[in-house]
């Protein structure tokens, strides 16, 4: 009896000694791994938990997860293409509608509820009857996926929501003539718009799939009537427009040009046509068919911001195109008179218009005015390579400056120079003199008038821009 208790507590000794060391191997040489989930957790110690989470981890478990998650993504996909297409065809739709004028202004209503522009009606706002996702709020949804452009593509939408863009432009001209026959002709200009919401969700859609030059290519024969919409004239209830095409026409700038688009823009002489529309929309010319009804232009349009809006979007466009080793455009605006117009909107604009015009001027002087060379490199544009420009800033500051005036005054309008010998000496002693005179004038209670009449500030205007 003494032999088999000793036995017995021998062997139980060394099966609990065998364990210990098992549990010291497994802690000291399997590390953690990490599941699915993303969090880290330590190899299960028994045999049961160690088989099932190989499994999980390893085995069965994560095909069965990618399984999911690759039916997962095909579902979503699935999704784009339907509500792409469905788009797509909806707005073919509508402009056939409005070309033939068929249902009178039926397609404006259509295309508002395409959009998911309409109001929700009453049971849509009742929580217990969730009202139908529009196809464009399920593509905004779905717009994070990876293959979201290359279905958009598929489905031709790009073109469609340029289409989107003209007939909003098209509602809210015909909502503000109505208004103002509403009211017996008097012109307005605090109108609400009909249709921000949907261009507003038609920009974020095309702005998403502008960042591929596939795109860009697809829109090719649609460019001029998007470029146009920077620049056309719009009623006050209709400038989210104008914003909105700047808005895609950046964008496209960015990510989808290519050297052969800026050749067919430039083939196309798309810059000329947009410099003209704001030499209209300034008030410098008039349009050949006169101006549309209602619609803003000269200073009601800058005002409303029309003239930075149109500005900044040639300017941008022009810039981006530097980046292919080509001045095609550069020169297509120099050849427009684009940079007289430039000089002519400084000169008219209000505060902050104003001097958001001005901080364009950097942007022109660093694009090339002469053909870089083969070796060029994008780093290039950060350098100041053209001389128009400049001299418009030149001009400018001189316009601004009381001491640069006077210094033109009396040495019969020409300009100081300052590498020559003594300019600087005869600057300081006039600034004095400019100084004293200005302070006894406003003791006085005179009133400083200034030499150029700048309705901002254009120094610091200036000082801002040549330190951007």
């Amino acid at each position: 009896t003494s032999d088999m208790i000793r036995a017995w507590f021998g062997s139980s000794s060394k099966s609990a000694d065998d364990n210990t060391q098992q549990q010291q191997y497994e802690s000291s040489h399997v590390t953690d791994i990490s599941d699915d989930t993303g969090t880290f957790r330590p190899f299960p110690s028994s045999t049961t938990d160690a088989a099932r989470s190989a499994a999980s981890n390893f085995g069965f478990g994560g095909a069965s997860r990618g399984a999911r998650s690759t039916q997962q993504d095909a579902r979503i996909e699935r999704q784009i293409s339907v509500a792409a297409r469905n788009l797509g065809d909806g707005v073919q739709k509508i402009v056939i509608a409005a070309k033939s004028k068929q249902g009178g202004s039926e397609w404006k209503t259509d295309l508002m509820t395409l959009l998911g522009n309409s109001a929700p009606s009453n049971e849509e706002k009742d929580k217990s009857s969730p009202s139908k996702k529009s196809d464009v709020d399920a593509l905004l949804e779905n717009s994070k996926c990876e293959r979201f452009i290359l279905r958009c593509v598929e489905a031709e939408l790009p073109p469609n929501l340029i289409h989107c863009l003209r007939l909003v432009r098209v509602v809210e001209l015909q909502n503000a003539s109505v208004k103002a026959e509403a009211e017996d002709g008097e012109k307005s200009r605090a109108w609400t718009p009909v249709a921000l919401k949907a261009t507003q969700k038609v920009t974020r859609l095309l702005c998403v799939l502008c960042k591929d030059t596939s795109v860009g290519e697809q829109l090719r024969p649609h460019l001029f009537g998007l470029l146009a919409l920077s620049g056309a004239s719009y009623p006050p209830s209709g400038v989210h427009v104008a914003t909105a095409a700047s808005q895609v026409i950046s964008s496209l700038a960015d990510y989808c040009l290519t050297r052969q688009l800026v050749w067919f823009i430039h083939d196309r002489k798309m810059i000329l046509h947009m410099t003209d529309d704001i030499k209209e929309l300034t008030g410098l010319t008039t349009a050949a068919g006169g101006a549309v009804p209602m619609c803003l232009t000269g200073y009601d349009a800058e005002k409303a911001g029309l003239w930075l809006i149109a500005f900044q979007t040639v300017v941008r466009l022009i810039s981006a195109s530097c980046r292919f080793n080509t001045i095609d455009l550069v020169k297509d605006f120099e050849a427009a008179g684009g940079y007289e117009v430039l000089k002519y909107a400084v000169d008219h604009s209000t505060s902050p218009h104003g001097v958001k015009l001005v901080e364009l001027l950097p942007d022109l002087i660093c694009c090339p005015a002469r053909q870089p060379e083969e070796s060029f490199d994008e780093s290039n544009l950060k350098v100041a390579a053209n001389v128009r420009p400049m001299q418009l800033q030149e001009d400018m500051l001189h316009k601004s400056s009381p001491l640069l005036k006077e210094f033109q005054e009396e040495h019969a309008g020409k300009m100081p120079n300052l590498t020559s010998e003594g300019t600087l000496r005869t600057l300081s002693f006039m600034s004095i003199q400019k100084a004293a005179r200005l302070r006894n004038n406003e003791h006085q209670g005179g009133d400083l008038q200034p030499d150029h009449k700048f309705r901002f500030d254009m120094p610091s205007a200036l000082l801002q821009a040549t330190l951007q």
